[in-house]
């Protein structure tokens, strides 16, 4: 009878631990893999973890449907929280097709000594709008007081200003945040002080909203010797719009397009004109204007080279 009753033991205990296993990584939710905003080699995974585990020195692993690696985390982390975001490199010969990505995650511990999850990945790798909310953010660190006037501005690939706001710096008020939206594409963020900043040590971040500080941003301090700062930087570049991306064309309602060395004029006779859209021949979205009417003008400077432009109507494409 003793060594009947050790053996259910032992099975129940083995049975036991594989359950607990299954139980801790059913407890983990991935809440979202998607590109870095301003790193095109970086994929971000937002982990969810309601397990007792933290995993501890974790690393995450991304494989397409073939089994080859698409992505791999440089383990950083002592353990993952009950939130946590973790950065994946991607490989320089990594195929990643538009749209929704097929494959499978892995989650390993102990800088890669086991393999503590798998996933199954389906979903797409770009946010799912046109407009990235992004925050502007500059405040003193030092010190001492500022004071000082600034004023900071973006300009996209055309040189268009997207945003320029003026703020000051001074005793009671030593920080500024401003929250913007822009499309994918190639911008400059310019910071520009009005007089000679007194003390202190202003410093200056661009970052995602979604992601906060968890992922890449433009940050540093801002140079108090140079009146005017330009920080070039790309946003989302690996989801720009694509050029057959327009489902339906309507022949019956076309859109007149005249071109100036100021940009471009859109008429049409019938419906209205919701918006102009401007793309380069790699597809990517570079200047855009919305609007409600029979006339539309989109500023894009004096352009050279070859371009495509949509115009979208209330009565179609």
């Amino acid at each position: 009878m003793k060594k009947i009753y050790l053996l259910c033991t032992l099975a129940f205990g083995g049975f036991y631990e594989v359950a607990l296993a299954q139980s801790v990584c059913d407890l983990v939710t991935i809440q979202d893999i998607r590109y870095d905003a301003f790193r095109d080699t970086v994929l971000l995974v937002e982990v969810a973890n309601g397990s007792p585990d933290i995993f501890s020195y974790p690393g995450f692993i991304l494989y397409d449907t073939n089994g080859d690696t698409i992505a791999k985390e440089v383990v950083n982390f002592f353990g993952i929280g009950q939130y946590h975001i973790s950065a994946m490199n991607i490989y320089p010969d990594a195929a990643i097709p538009p749209g929704i990505f097929e494959g499978t995650l892995e989650l390993w511990t102990g800088f890669y000594d086991s393999l503590a999850c798998t996933f199954d990945i389906s979903e797409p790798l770009c946010p799912d709008t046109v407009c990235h909310t992004l925050v502007f953010d500059l405040t003193n660190f030092g010190g001492a007081l500022v004071n000082a006037s600034y004023t900071y501005s973006i300009t996209d690939a055309l040189g268009i200003v997207q945003v320029s706001k003026d703020f000051s710096l001074e005793d009671t008020v030593q920080q500024y945040q401003d929250t913007l939206c822009l499309p994918s594409g190639d911008y400059s963020l310019s910071i520009h002080t009005d007089d000679n900043p007194t003390g202190g040590q202003p410093y200056y971040g661009l970052y995602e909203a979604q992601s906060q500080f968890w992922s890449s941003q433009l940050s540093g301090t801002v140079d108090q010797g140079t009146a005017t700062m330009q920080l070039p930087f790309s946003l989302y570049t690996q989801c720009g719009d694509e050029i057959n991306a327009v489902s339906e064309v309507n022949p019956e309602n076309p859109i007149t397009l005249t071109w100036g060395p100021e940009g471009i004029w859109a008429h049409t006779s019938q419906g209205q004109i919701q918006e102009l859209v401007l793309y380069d021949l790699t597809g990517r979205r570079i200047a855009s204007r919305s609007g409600s009417g029979q006339e539309l003008f989109l500023p894009a400077g004096d352009l050279r080279g070859f371009f495509m432009v949509c115009g979208f109507t209330d009565t179609g494409a």
